[in-house]
């Protein structure tokens, strides 16, 4: 048999389940308390609350996806990247831009990388190096 809550014994119930400190046995009771008619006006919005958060307490719980799932999930991700970095490789080739187009065969960038040397007026201190030493030492830095 439950014992008769007064307004007061409610509100310090309201007080601890606002603050998260109740258990589901005294929800029931402030439940059953604010279920019943004749309360004091400024309860009604308590019990609305109450009662809407039953209701949803009673639609279901929401879905959750296990740790398997997480797993198994992130293992796939895993496996299609290796995939992809393995059996699909990359072009990777020398290349240059030339007049805003892309180069890749060497001895047409050779060809050209000597034709702008040769418009060059040459410092003294570049005089030392012959051409051909020149391109191959730029040329380095493009090839793999």
């Amino acid at each position: 048999m439950r014992k008769i809550m007064t307004i007061q014994e409610a509100d310090v119930l309201l007080k601890r389940y606002y603050e998260g400190f109740t258990s589901t046995e005294e929800e029931k009771t402030l439940h059953a308390f604010l279920s019943q008619k004749h309360l004091p006006e400024r309860l009604e919005a308590d019990k609305e609350i109450l009662r809407y958060f039953t209701s949803q307490k009673k639609k279901g719980k929401t879905l959750t996806v296990p740790l398997i799932a997480w797993t198994s999930v992130a293992a796939s991700v895993v496996i299609g990247l290796l995939v992809i970095h393995f059996f699909i490789p990359g072009k990777f080739d020398s290349y240059a831009y030339i007049d805003g187009k892309r180069i890749t065969d060497i001895a047409q960038v050779k060809e050209q990388a000597v034709a702008s040397i040769q418009s060059w007026n040459r410092s003294d201190k570049d005089s030392n190096m012959d051409t051909d030493e020149l391109i191959n030492q730029q040329l380095q830095l493009f090839i793999k």
